[in-house]
Protein backbone atom coordinates (compact mmCIF):
# COMPACT_ATOMS: atom_id res chain seq x y z
CA UNK A 1 0.00 0.00 0.00
CA UNK A 2 2.90 2.44 1.26
CA UNK A 3 4.22 1.86 -2.62
CA UNK A 4 0.82 3.52 -4.21
CA UNK A 5 0.73 6.21 -1.29
CA UNK A 6 4.16 7.41 -1.43
CA UNK A 7 4.54 8.20 -5.04
CA UNK A 8 1.01 10.28 -4.85
CA UNK A 9 1.99 12.13 -2.00
CA UNK A 10 5.50 13.33 -3.43
CA UNK A 11 4.07 14.43 -6.83
CA UNK A 12 0.75 16.20 -4.63
CA UNK A 13 3.71 18.12 -3.39
CA UNK A 14 5.34 18.85 -6.11
CA UNK A 15 2.26 20.48 -7.16
CA UNK A 16 2.79 21.11 -11.05
CA UNK A 17 0.60 24.34 -12.62
CA UNK A 18 -3.19 23.83 -12.76
CA UNK A 19 -4.44 24.58 -16.27
CA UNK A 20 -1.42 25.89 -17.72
CA UNK A 21 -0.86 26.46 -21.26
CA UNK A 22 2.20 24.35 -22.76
CA UNK A 23 3.31 23.34 -25.79
CA UNK A 24 4.32 19.35 -25.34
CA UNK A 25 6.29 16.77 -27.31
CA UNK A 26 5.46 12.88 -26.75
CA UNK A 27 6.90 9.95 -28.13
CA UNK A 28 4.52 6.81 -28.22
CA UNK A 29 4.48 3.37 -28.28
CA UNK A 30 1.24 2.11 -29.64
CA UNK A 31 -0.36 -1.41 -31.08
CA UNK A 32 -1.89 -0.79 -34.46
CA UNK A 33 -4.90 -3.28 -35.36
CA UNK A 34 -5.80 -2.94 -38.69
CA UNK A 35 -9.40 -4.16 -40.06
CA UNK A 36 -9.35 -4.18 -43.57
CA UNK A 37 -12.27 -6.38 -44.02
CA UNK A 38 -15.12 -7.81 -41.79
CA UNK A 39 -14.16 -11.33 -42.38
CA UNK A 40 -10.90 -10.84 -41.99
CA UNK A 41 -8.64 -11.03 -38.63
CA UNK A 42 -7.28 -7.56 -38.06
CA UNK A 43 -3.76 -7.25 -38.52
CA UNK A 44 -1.29 -5.83 -35.02
CA UNK A 45 2.11 -3.91 -35.18
CA UNK A 46 3.62 -2.15 -32.33
CA UNK A 47 5.02 0.78 -33.19
CA UNK A 48 7.10 3.89 -32.79
CA UNK A 49 4.87 7.01 -33.49
CA UNK A 50 5.15 11.44 -32.37
CA UNK A 51 2.66 13.48 -30.72
CA UNK A 52 3.55 17.54 -30.57
CA UNK A 53 0.21 19.71 -29.22
CA UNK A 54 -0.66 22.68 -26.80
CA UNK A 55 -2.28 21.61 -23.67
CA UNK A 56 -4.91 24.05 -21.99
CA UNK A 57 -4.74 26.52 -25.22
CA UNK A 58 -7.85 27.00 -23.23
CA UNK A 59 -8.92 26.00 -19.59
CA UNK A 60 -9.29 22.12 -20.24
CA UNK A 61 -9.06 21.78 -23.78
CA UNK A 62 -6.40 21.09 -25.83
CA UNK A 63 -5.11 20.48 -29.77
CA UNK A 64 -2.68 17.70 -30.81
CA UNK A 65 -1.08 16.72 -33.95
CA UNK A 66 0.08 13.28 -34.17
CA UNK A 67 1.83 10.96 -36.65
CA UNK A 68 3.43 7.20 -37.14
CA UNK A 69 4.75 4.66 -39.71
CA UNK A 70 3.05 1.11 -39.86
CA UNK A 71 4.19 -1.38 -41.73
CA UNK A 72 2.32 -4.50 -42.59
CA UNK A 73 3.90 -7.97 -44.25
CA UNK A 74 1.88 -10.33 -45.36
CA UNK A 75 2.94 -14.48 -44.14
CA UNK A 76 5.43 -15.57 -46.01
CA UNK A 77 3.40 -18.23 -48.03
CA UNK A 78 1.43 -15.59 -49.41
CA UNK A 79 4.49 -14.03 -51.14
CA UNK A 80 6.88 -10.35 -50.24
CA UNK A 81 3.60 -8.31 -49.99
CA UNK A 82 3.26 -5.52 -47.62
CA UNK A 83 0.79 -2.58 -46.86
CA UNK A 84 2.18 0.73 -45.37
CA UNK A 85 0.25 3.20 -43.74
CA UNK A 86 1.55 6.89 -42.21
CA UNK A 87 -1.42 8.54 -40.42
CA UNK A 88 -1.38 11.67 -39.64
CA UNK A 89 -4.04 13.26 -37.19
CA UNK A 90 -5.27 16.24 -35.61
CA UNK A 91 -7.75 16.00 -32.48
CA UNK A 92 -9.16 18.38 -29.82
CA UNK A 93 -8.76 17.04 -25.96
CA UNK A 94 -11.11 17.57 -23.46
CA UNK A 95 -10.22 17.03 -20.00
CA UNK A 96 -13.33 15.14 -18.63
CA UNK A 97 -12.20 15.29 -15.14
CA UNK A 98 -12.48 19.20 -14.42
CA UNK A 99 -13.32 19.19 -10.99
CA UNK A 100 -9.94 17.67 -9.83
CA UNK A 101 -7.87 20.98 -8.24
CA UNK A 102 -4.79 19.12 -9.25
CA UNK A 103 -2.57 18.28 -12.60
CA UNK A 104 -1.68 15.39 -11.18
CA UNK A 105 -4.62 12.95 -12.52
CA UNK A 106 -5.97 13.78 -15.90
CA UNK A 107 -8.18 11.81 -18.48
CA UNK A 108 -9.20 13.44 -21.93
CA UNK A 109 -11.71 12.43 -24.10
CA UNK A 110 -9.94 12.85 -28.00
CA UNK A 111 -11.80 13.64 -31.24
CA UNK A 112 -10.61 14.70 -34.64
CA UNK A 113 -9.39 14.22 -38.27
CA UNK A 114 -6.93 12.76 -39.90
CA UNK A 115 -5.13 12.31 -44.07
CA UNK A 116 -4.16 8.07 -43.94
CA UNK A 117 -1.46 7.70 -46.42
CA UNK A 118 -1.24 4.35 -47.47
CA UNK A 119 0.44 1.87 -50.07
CA UNK A 120 0.21 -1.45 -51.15
CA UNK A 121 3.90 -3.09 -51.63
CA UNK A 122 5.35 -6.08 -53.62
CA UNK A 123 9.18 -6.60 -52.97
CA UNK A 124 9.06 -2.72 -51.58
CA UNK A 125 7.62 -1.38 -54.43
CA UNK A 126 4.23 0.00 -55.16
CA UNK A 127 1.87 -2.32 -56.57
CA UNK A 128 0.59 -1.49 -60.16
CA UNK A 129 -2.99 -3.22 -61.11
CA UNK A 130 -4.10 -4.57 -63.96
CA UNK A 131 -5.66 -0.90 -65.20
CA UNK A 132 -2.59 0.81 -64.66
CA UNK A 133 -3.51 2.61 -61.48
CA UNK A 134 -0.77 2.56 -58.23
CA UNK A 135 -1.81 1.13 -54.74
CA UNK A 136 -1.18 4.37 -53.72
CA UNK A 137 -4.15 6.36 -51.54
CA UNK A 138 -4.23 9.22 -49.57
CA UNK A 139 -7.56 8.94 -47.74
CA UNK A 140 -9.78 11.18 -44.93
CA UNK A 141 -11.08 9.86 -41.90
CA UNK A 142 -12.14 10.58 -38.09
CA UNK A 143 -10.72 9.71 -34.89
CA UNK A 144 -11.66 9.78 -31.54
CA UNK A 145 -10.46 7.62 -27.93
CA UNK A 146 -9.51 8.67 -24.57
CA UNK A 147 -6.41 9.07 -22.38
CA UNK A 148 -5.20 8.69 -18.66
CA UNK A 149 -2.53 10.77 -18.15
CA UNK A 150 -0.14 11.23 -14.85
CA UNK A 151 1.75 14.29 -14.26
CA UNK A 152 4.36 14.14 -11.25
CA UNK A 153 6.37 17.00 -12.95
CA UNK A 154 5.75 19.93 -14.55
CA UNK A 155 7.11 19.65 -17.62
CA UNK A 156 7.04 15.74 -17.53
CA UNK A 157 4.03 13.22 -17.70
CA UNK A 158 3.22 9.59 -18.96
CA UNK A 159 -0.23 8.28 -20.12
CA UNK A 160 -1.55 5.63 -21.78
CA UNK A 161 -4.20 6.02 -24.79
CA UNK A 162 -6.81 4.04 -26.35
CA UNK A 163 -8.13 5.34 -30.22
CA UNK A 164 -9.94 4.64 -32.53
CA UNK A 165 -9.74 5.35 -36.47
CA UNK A 166 -12.72 5.15 -39.44
CA UNK A 167 -10.45 5.11 -42.80
CA UNK A 168 -13.24 6.35 -45.84
CA UNK A 169 -10.76 4.15 -47.69
CA UNK A 170 -13.21 2.23 -50.08
CA UNK A 171 -13.43 2.33 -53.78
CA UNK A 172 -15.36 0.10 -55.21
CA UNK A 173 -14.31 1.02 -58.85
CA UNK A 174 -10.67 0.98 -58.13
CA UNK A 175 -10.62 -1.94 -55.64
CA UNK A 176 -13.83 -4.16 -56.42
CA UNK A 177 -17.18 -4.34 -55.16
CA UNK A 178 -16.19 -5.70 -51.75
CA UNK A 179 -13.36 -3.27 -50.77
CA UNK A 180 -14.50 -1.84 -47.49
CA UNK A 181 -13.75 1.31 -45.73
CA UNK A 182 -10.69 0.46 -42.91
CA UNK A 183 -10.22 1.06 -39.58
CA UNK A 184 -7.63 1.13 -36.74
CA UNK A 185 -7.88 0.31 -32.93
CA UNK A 186 -4.47 1.90 -31.31
CA UNK A 187 -3.78 1.19 -27.74
CA UNK A 188 -0.27 2.42 -26.04
CA UNK A 189 1.75 4.68 -23.55
CA UNK A 190 3.91 7.58 -24.07
CA UNK A 191 5.64 9.84 -22.91
CA UNK A 192 5.18 13.86 -22.68
CA UNK A 193 7.84 16.42 -22.24
CA UNK A 194 6.52 20.52 -21.85
CA UNK A 195 8.25 23.55 -22.41
CA UNK A 196 7.79 25.82 -21.50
Amino acid sequence: MNLLVLPILYCGILNPRLDARQIFISPTYSNYLLYQDSDEEPKGKWQWGIQVGVANLIPKLGIEFSGALIRYDAPPEQGPYAYKYTPLTFTINFNILPFLKTSLIQMYIKTGFGLYLWQGLFNNQVITLPTGDKMDEKDLGFTGGMEFQIKPLDNLAIFSHLQYHYLTSSNIYKYGYFDKDEKFFVNGFGLKIFVP
